[in-house]
C-alpha cells in the first residue's frame, strides 16, 4: 500500500525546510518546483511573476506544467514506502480559485484518481519565518490568503488537516511523525 502525505501551507511557512530535513532521515520525498518553473517562466517574460499577476491563459498554462509534473511525482512514489509531498495536485485547484479561475472538469478527474492520505499537514502562517525573495514575491498577507484557499480546497475534499505546530524544525518532524502512527 501507497503512503502518500502532503505537506502544503501558503508559501514562507516553512514546508521545504520541513520536507529536506525528511528527506537527510531517509524518507521518500518529492520537492517543489513551481520555483523552477517560475524562473523560467520570468525568463520568457524579462522579470519576476507572480501567481495572481498572470492572465488567465498564462494561470491555465502554468497550472498545467504544474499538475502533470505533481502526477510524475504522485506516480514516482515507492510501494510500501513513506513517501512526502511538498504539495500536493489539489493545491493548483487552491491557487486557480484564489485566481477566481474556472476548475475545469479535467482537475476533478485527476484529483479523485490520484489520492493522498486522508491525513494531510499544513503549515500554518508563522510570520516570524516568512521571507519573501525574487521567486517568492508574495507578501505576507497574500501568503496568509494562498494559505486559506489551501486549507479549504483540500477540506472540501474531504481530507483532515493537521497544522503543523509553529516551532522549532526537529519539534515539526516529531509531530508529523507521531500523527503518522496514530493511524
Amino acid at each position: 500500500m501507497l503512503k502518500r502525505f502532503v505537506i502544503t501551507g501558503g508559501p514562507g511557512f516553512g514546508k521545504t525546510t520541513i520536507i529536506n530535513r525528511l528527506e537527510a532521515m531517509g524518507y521518500n520525498c518529492f520537492h517543489e518546483f513551481s520555483r523552477s518553473l517560475k524562473l523560467e517562466e520570468a525568463k520568457k517574460l524579462g522579470g519576476s511573476i507572480s501567481w495572481t499577476k498572470l492572465d488567465e491563459r498564462s494561470q491555465d498554462d502554468f497550472s498545467l506544467k504544474v499538475c502533470k509534473r505533481r502526477i510524475e511525482h504522485y506516480l514516482a512514489a515507492p510501494i510500501d514506502e513513506l513517501s512526502f509531498y511538498d504539495r500536493g495536485i489539489p493545491d493548483v485547484v487552491a491557487y486557480l480559485k484564489m485566481a477566481k479561475q474556472p476548475i475545469s472538469s479535467f482537475y476533478n478527474e485527476i484529483i479523485n484518481s490520484h489520492k493522498y492520505e486522508t491525513k494531510l499537514f499544513m503549515t500554518p502562517p508563522w510570520q516570524q519565518i516568512f521571507r519573501n525573495d525574487n521567486e517568492r514575491i508574495e507578501s505576507y498577507d497574500e501568503a496568509v490568503v494562498a494559505h486559506r484557499h489551501l486549507l479549504h480546497t483540500y477540506q472540501e475534499l474531504g481530507y483532515t488537516t493537521l497544522d503543523i505546530p509553529c516551532i522549532n524544525v526537529e519539534g515539526r518532524i516529531q509531530f508529523i511523525i507521531d500523527e503518522i502512527n496514530k493511524q
